[in-house]
């Protein structure tokens, strides 16, 4: 009786071992382990798309989200030939959609370019840029 009950125990252990290796590995590749990151889990920054204008549009076009822990602040830190400010809706601190800012090309002729700093409310950040290319002569 005595072998049976400490086969149980052995294996019950061995089980309960096995489970938290699996669920750690799981939350080190999924990148959610508050432990390990120390910041909720988010190690990354927002992420942006930049759209080219298309043909007569003379706005600069930016597009960032954070899916993590949310958006906190977006801001435009270098620019060449546009009209600032770097236009961007109003979002509360943690909002995890999309929020395309937009800027105007001061002189269409010439080509512009946009820099945005976008950080999120864990304290990642990301750089972004917009341009736009004038039309050849």
């Amino acid at each position: 009786m005595a072998k049976t009950s400490t086969l149980f125990r052995t294996s019950g252990l061995l089980l309960v071992a096995l489970a938290l290796l699996v669920l750690s590995a799981f939350l080190i590749l999924s990148g959610t382990n508050p432990v390990l990151a120390g910041n909720g889990g988010d190690v990354t920054g927002p992420g942006c798309i930049s759209y080219v204008p298309v043909v007569g549009d003379t706005r600069i076009k930016i597009t960032l989200r954070d899916t993590e822990s949310g958006l906190a602040s977006i801001t435009a830190n270098a620019h060449k030939n546009v009209n600032l400010p770097f236009v961007v809706p109003a979002f509360d601190p943690g909002y995890t959609f999309g929020v395309t800012g937009t800027i105007e090309v001061t002189d269409p002729g010439a080509n512009a370019r946009i820099g945005v700093l976008a950080t999120d409310m864990a304290g990642n950040s990301t750089s972004c840029a917009g341009n736009y290319f004038a039309p050849a002569p």
